[in-house]
């Protein structure tokens, strides 16, 4: 439902009326097609930020301008991606720019994201299906890689999320400075942030007065 609401209200397509996220994707189905699969790209994006797949990068608020809108900055960043994957050139590719609107949770302020995501041809694989026949049948499935990048020019942060380990991560990174980002320095990785789920583990103190005529404490819910 976040992913829907942060790509739909970018492209100023209305949600109000709709009841719940069913009737929102059965829209996107029928008229909007190609926000249908951001919103999904949107959501695997959420799934995994924070993941071994994914790292952020912090730039210095140098107040430089980024050339994201720029098609030969795009190009020569996808020709960049394909060579760090170390695929043929002959490999079928194609990028997916767009913009999306994250909502802080706590002020509500707005910021503007662009994001990309660099769908490459990948090696092709077998497996068992069952076909017409009702009998097991091996079939050859075209695999497609996906990298995806978030561009928060506002707070000078991109977010890469791609498979391949934290080296080609830095490599991504270093191919977005070159090209989007030139009169910049290279921006440096955001270290991640320690959670200490231990505290859970034991009840917390919970003083109360017997004035309070409190039997007990629970809790019932966490939001983090």
């Amino acid at each position: 439902m976040t992913a829907a609401e942060q790509i739909c209200s970018a492209q100023r397509i209305d949600l109000e009326g709709l009841q719940g996220i069913q009737d929102i994707l059965l829209m996107l189905a029928i008229d909007h097609s190609k926000i249908l699969e951001r919103v999904a790209v949107q959501g695997s994006l959420m799934q995994r930020t924070g993941g071994k797949n994914w790292s952020a990068f912090q730039f210095e608020d140098d107040g430089k301008p980024w050339a994201l809108g720029d098609d030969i900055a795009r190009a020569s960043f996808v020709a960049d991606a394909i060579a760090i994957l170390e695929l043929p050139e002959h490999r079928k590719r194609e990028a997916d720019w767009y913009t999306s609107i994250r909502v802080h949770p706590i002020t509500g302020e707005e910021t503007e994201i662009v994001q990309a995501t660099i769908y490459v041809e990948a090696s092709a694989e077998s497996e068992l299906t069952f076909g017409p026949s009702e009998g097991l049948e091996r079939q050859v499935v075209q695999r497609v890689l996906e990298v995806g990048i978030a561009c928060n020019a506002k707070e000078r942060i991109v977010e890469i999320c791609a498979r391949g380990g934290k080296k080609m991560r830095d490599e991504y990174a270093s191919s977005f400075s070159k090209h989007f980002a030139p009169q910049s320095a290279p921006p440096v990785e955001t270290p991640r942030r320690d959670v200490l789920l231990a505290n859970l583990r034991s009840h917390p103190s919970f003083p109360t007065e017997p004035a309070d005529r409190i039997a007990e404490v629970e809790v019932s819910s966490l939001e983090f």
